[in-house]
């Protein structure tokens, strides 16, 4: 009995001090030209899909980080932006938006309300599975970091393209997303997918000023 309960305590510490390694993350990573005006930076967009999902931006001057459910809603999102002094983290929390961290040297500390529709942060996965769905429109929450205001947006497919992407021909699925209800006048975004898998590869949308104009693009 005492030689078989060594043999057990054996094996448990053998387990602590040697884990059994876990199953290595699938990892889909795709790279991108961002350009704002005249300003060109590349761009690496990596997609871990483990029990929660997520989703890393990394561009010349900024990480995003976006964590989600496997429905790839976002559940947390934090970006960091050095040269600003800028590091915030939103989390929802039921149909709270918790939002906290420093903004241009500021302490930043808020919370704002949203109901049960998605929250999308990291647009470019969020819509995944509706472009690969047979719905014509959603609408989603999501934060805008430079106002610190949530906005209800409505995304819309319109068209299927036909993109030309490093020399290769690409069907694509067009989706505008715009402001809901009356405010959908006031400006609208473009973004373009794999018609047959929903993968990003195309964004173009406005700047701070109309010569700013701002498009994502797959290299």
């Amino acid at each position: 009995m005492i030689t078989k309960l060594h043999q057990i305590l054996a094996c448990l510490i053998l387990f602590v001090l040697f884990p059994v390694s876990a199953q290595p993350i699938e990892t889909e990573t795709h790279h991108y030209l961002e350009r704002t005006g005249s300003k060109t930076s590349p761009v690496e967009w990596k997609f871990e899909k483990g029990v929660v999902p997520k989703i890393t931006w990394v561009g010349s001057d900024e990480t995003i980080t976006t964590w989600s459910n496997p429905s790839l809603e976002t559940v947390k999102w934090v970006v960091d932006k050095p040269g600003q002094n800028t590091l915030i983290t939103v989390q929802r929390t039921n149909n709270d938006l918790i939002i906290n961290g420093v903004l241009k040297g500021s302490p930043l500390e808020k919370k704002v309300k949203i109901d049960n529709l998605p929250w999308f942060q990291a647009i470019s996965i969020s819509l995944r599975p509706f472009i690969i769905s047979k719905d014509s429109a959603l609408e989603f929450w999501t934060f805008q970091p430079d106002t610190l205001k949530i906005y209800k947006l409505r995304a819309l497919k319109v068209s299927a393209d036909v993109l030309k992407i490093n020399s290769n021909t690409i069907k694509a699925q067009k989706v505008k997303i715009s402001l809901t209800g009356i405010l959908s006048v006031f400006g609208e975004c473009f973004y373009w997918f794999t018609k047959d898998d929903g993968v990003f590869i195309r964004y173009e949308g406005p700047g701070t000023s109309p010569e700013k104009k701002v498009t994502v693009e797959m290299r």
